[in-house]
This record gives structure tokens, C-alpha cells and sequence, in this order.
């Protein structure tokens, strides 16, 4: 199996959320990554308003579904 690029997922399923309209944070060790602080991490950390939970959820079940692309 590949091993995954995480910033290409990061990158995809935030277009999604953008395409979406959805408002999130980004967090966790990606987060500090992209701010400059090595950290290894192996999943992509969000916060999203509780009424756009099942929305959020689709939107990493769609990018899940394309297997990245």
C-alpha cells in the first residue's frame, strides 16, 4: 500500500469544504506543520460548527471515496 501524502488529502478535502461553503479550523499536528513545527502526524485534525457535523463528515467520506484523487 502507498503511503499517503497527507497534504494532498489536506489539500483536497479542504477544497471541498470550500466548495461547500463550510466554515472549520484546521488543528493538530498538520496544523503545526504547515506553521513551520515539525510534528509527525498521520491524520488531518478539523473543527467545525456542530450543525455542519453531517456535512463535514460527507465531505471526508467524498474525498475518502476518490481514493485522493
Amino acid at each position: 500500500m502507498p503511503a499517503l501524502d497527507l497534504f494532498a488529502e489536506l489539500t483536497g478535502l479542504l477544497q471541498i469544504l470550500e466548495q461547500r461553503g463550510l466554515d472549520y479550523a484546521l488543528c493538530g499536528g498538520i496544523a503545526l506543520a504547515i506553521h513551520g513545527v515539525p510534528r509527525a502526524t498521520q491524520d488531518i485534525d478539523l473543527m467545525g460548527r456542530r450543525a455542519d457535523l453531517d456535512a463535514l463528515r460527507e465531505a471526508a467520506r467524498e474525498r475518502s471515496s476518490t481514493g485522493g484523487r
